[in-house]
């Protein structure tokens, strides 16, 4: 087992766009998470964070979590 720094605990990818839509996910430090299916109609604000942030985005956290090995 490792120990997920702050840095990597819980994440934020956006995806896409890909079949007329992005998907946004939302990772948290326990593993669970949150995917949301967007238009590209309506994925203006999407798309500006996924230019400005190509590798995701880094939610920092207060605590270390234990994550098994990938």
């Amino acid at each position: 087992m490792i120990t997920k720094t702050a840095l990597t605990a819980a994440m934020i990818e956006i995806h896409g766009p890909k079949d007329g839509k992005f998907v946004a996910k939302f990772i948290a430090a326990d593993g669970r998470s949150l995917a949301l299916s967007v238009p590209v109609e309506q994925a203006s604000v999407l798309r500006d964070i996924q230019e400005s942030m190509p590798y995701g985005i880094a939610v920092h956290d207060l605590v270390e979590v234990a994550a098994e090995a990938e």
